[in-house]
């Protein structure tokens, strides 16, 4: 039982996520943590050391990368302070991971990770809502249907 990330899934359900808890398959120690929602994006978390616990957003789009997925990926790093952003491929590079991360960090308070999710939240969204953003992974007939 791990009393930080029971803590922050109280947290998340308080803010209207369903958690979902599993175990490792290789260690029935350790679990990840599976917060879903009706309006903001899903996430996972899970210790990777004691006190540290590591946030992550992921997507996929069916798409072969380009170099200006490259450029927006460093920029969006350059930009935040607080997540990472990168992507992966799956074997046959037809289909990009895009991943969003962040580590909490410390013992649980209701005022650190609060702080923390806020932060957390708002670099998603300025991420997610930016143009470098968009013009990689929105079709530019949705981005005028979006503005309209």
């Amino acid at each position: 039982m791990n009393a930080v990330l029971d803590e922050i899934a109280n947290h998340l359900e308080f803010f209207g996520y369903t958690i979902e808890k599993k175990e490792w398959k290789d260690n029935p120690d350790k679990f990840t943590y599976y917060a879903e929602h009706e309006v903001q994006n899903n996430m996972r978390f899970f210790e990777i050391y004691k006190n540290f616990v590591l946030f992550q957003l992921c997507f996929y789009k069916e798409e072969v990368p380009t170099s200006a997925l490259a450029e927006t990926f460093n920029e969006l790093n350059r930009q935040g302070v607080l997540a990472k952003f990168y992507y992966t491929l799956d074997k046959d590079s037809s289909r990009i991971f895009v991943y969003m991360e962040a580590l909490f960090m410390g013992d649980y308070t209701k005022q650190s990770f609060g702080i923390f999710y806020d932060r957390f939240k708002a670099e998603e969204k300025n991420a997610f809502e930016s143009d470098l953003y968009k013009n990689c992974f929105v079709a530019k007939e949705e981005q005028i249907r979006m503005v309209q």
